[in-house]
């Protein structure tokens, strides 16, 4: 049975929120691309990083390449389960479960600062995205006094979600109402990984790379988890995959597969984090800007309490 929808969870008693996947390689931006969605949002967005559905280290999976346990395998570096549950959580609660923590913040990123302008300008329009819409009229009400509880209840809410194997899982990405994939070039991303001092995990140790690890663990396991979402299997340049139809499979449907394909993947091929390159990379603030307007679309065609008349 496939977890509801937003649309479809949206009730009188339930909280509308949009989720909003951000997926892609390891070191691909796809964690600063989330923070920056975030700021431009509101001070209310969470954020839901898979790494921290991560089992023990004691319990991943053994790979023999590299002879040390494996983080970045499709099959077991990841608890989709919990994962899967703590979304259906949160679309049910509109918060999350008090038994979930997160290390993220033990994580430093370099800074890619957006400039404050273009921040500002992005709270704006998502404020006026995020209004309710009346029913008798193109533009967003502007409500005369503070909303009532009940109504707070039913506006739209943002929660982003990213994960290095975010599409992998079936349950986990048809949660999932807005789909980002952020992709770069096989040496781009082992220069970055290869200038990352280590990962922090959950125990409170330091998961620093063994010698191959991105050649032997990392690169084939990406290659393994995302091969079916590109033309042709090539996940550096390929363009995003139809739907291949099963019997009894409808166009467009998500084919319910682990690594399998499923429609409205949009994908951002980034370059250099500060400036667009020639060979059609972006910068992050084209992802960013990019990002930004399709969420904004969304927000319009959701922003409307459910079961309204669409504007006239």
């Amino acid at each position: 049975m496939e977890p509801p929808t937003a649309t479809e969870t949206a009730t009188a008693s339930t909280p509308r929120l949009l989720l909003l996947g951000v997926g892609g390689a390891t070191c691909s931006g796809k964690t600063t691309l989330a923070k920056h969605l975030s700021k431009a949002a509101s001070k209310d967005v969470m954020i839901v990083h898979q790494d921290d559905f991560a089992p023990k280290e004691e319990d991943l999976p053994w790979n023999d390449a590299i002879n040390a346990r494996d983080w970045d395998t499709p099959y077991g570096s990841i608890d989709y389960a919990r994962m899967s549950a703590v979304l259906s959580h949160l679309r049910q609660a509109g918060t999350l479960p008090e038994s979930h923590s997160s290390h993220d913040h033990l994580n430093i990123l370099p800074d890619v600062p957006l400039s404050d302008s273009f921040r500002a300008e992005w709270q704006a329009r998502f404020r006026r995205a995020l209004l309710p819409t009346c029913s008798s009229c193109e533009t967003p009400a502007r409500p005369a006094s503070a909303p009532t509880p009940a109504a707070q209840s039913q506006q739209l809410r943002i929660c982003i979600v990213d994960g290095f194997l975010l599409y992998f899982d079936p349950s986990v990405r048809r949660q999932l109402d807005v789909r980002f994939f952020l992709r770069a070039r096989r040496a781009t991303l082992q220069r970055r990984r290869t200038e990352r001092s280590g990962y922090n995990t959950a125990e409170g140790t330091l998961w620093q790379d063994p010698p191959g690890y991105f050649d032997k663990a990392v690169w084939p396991a990406y290659v393994e988890a995302h091969r079916h979402l590109f033309a042709g299997g090539d996940v550096e340049h390929g363009a995003p995959a139809a739907t291949a139809l099963e019997e009894g499979q409808c166009e467009g449907q998500d084919d319910g597969q682990p690594g399998g394909t499923f429609p409205g993947l949009v994908v951002l091929d980034g370059g250099d984090k500060r400036e667009d390159n020639a060979d059609g990379g972006k910068s992050m603030r084209t992802m960013v800007m990019v990002a930004c307007e399709h969420v904004e679309r969304e927000l319009f065609a959701r922003a409307r309490p459910p079961h309204a008349s669409p504007p006239a």
